[in-house]
């Protein structure tokens, strides 16, 4: 059995390799007047880190904007269909959604016949100005 000495090195030198796994050491050497402590491990095999590719779409198209703030809606009413859906040809003048500014119910309209190939905006949430709402191919 060792004594309380040799323990209290030998916890020493434990914590001392504890220290060397967190920091991601592979030699730690001290020195003082009366000890002198070389520790060495073999370097930990990490894992290669996975970077996630991401890709940047490529969106092609005509985009819709908000022409104001306000709350987008997509239907007349919640019960109602939505105005349009994604893949929809519309013709021109079709109203595309509504958007709610200082209590007036707006109509957004298209310009021009299309098919919407995106909607960017969820049913209820706020627009600003300049905001994309849909992706259209003209026909």
């Amino acid at each position: 059995m060792t004594n309380s000495k040799e323990q209290k090195k030998v916890d020493k030198i434990s914590e001392l390799y504890n220290l060397m796994i967190d920091e991601n050491l592979e030699e730690l050497e001290l020195k003082d007047s009366t000890h002198h402590v070389k520790l060495r491990r073999k370097s930990a095999k990490t894992k290669p880190e996975v970077t996630p590719v991401v890709t940047k779409e490529t969106i092609t198209g005509t985009r819709i904007k908000s022409p104001l703030n306000g709350t987008f809606y997509r239907a007349l009413s919640p019960q109602s269909e939505p105005f349009v859906k994604k893949g929809d040809t519309v013709e021109q003048g079709a109203v595309l959604c509504i958007i709610e500014a200082m209590k007036v119910m707006n109509e957004i309209r298209t310009e021009k016949r299309c098919r919407i190939t995106r909607i960017f905006v969820e049913n209820g949430k706020v627009v600003n100005v300049g905001e994309d709402m849909f992706l259209i191919e003209l026909l």
